[in-house]
């Protein structure tokens, strides 16, 4: 969403976004080497990962860009949550 080396890329929609910092995963550097071939190898139903996981590190992690407000599992409860009974006080 925000390289824009990428042809795919749209800077209307990449504000939408929040930015991946850094990758600590060392999903990086598993082949194959483009994205998209990585992501269409490792979604394939053939890969078994209890079986055969990649060699990762013990602790992945990733940064990313700081976002300020409310996650939108936060949103969706509010929508959803029943409203409070009334007892007749103000």
């Amino acid at each position: 969403l925000h390289n824009k080396d990428d042809a795919r890329y749209d800077a209307d929609a990449a504000v939408l976004f929040a930015q991946y910092l850094e990758d600590h995963t060392g999903f990086l550097e598993l082949p194959p080497e483009s994205f998209d071939a990585k992501r269409k190898h490792f979604e394939a139903p053939i890969v078994n990962w209890d079986r055969d996981p990649p060699p990762l590190p013990a602790r992945p992690y990733v940064v990313m860009e700081f976002v300020p407000g409310e996650t939108l599992q936060t949103a969706i409860d509010r929508e959803w949550r029943p409203a409070a009974p009334s007892n007749g006080r103000a």
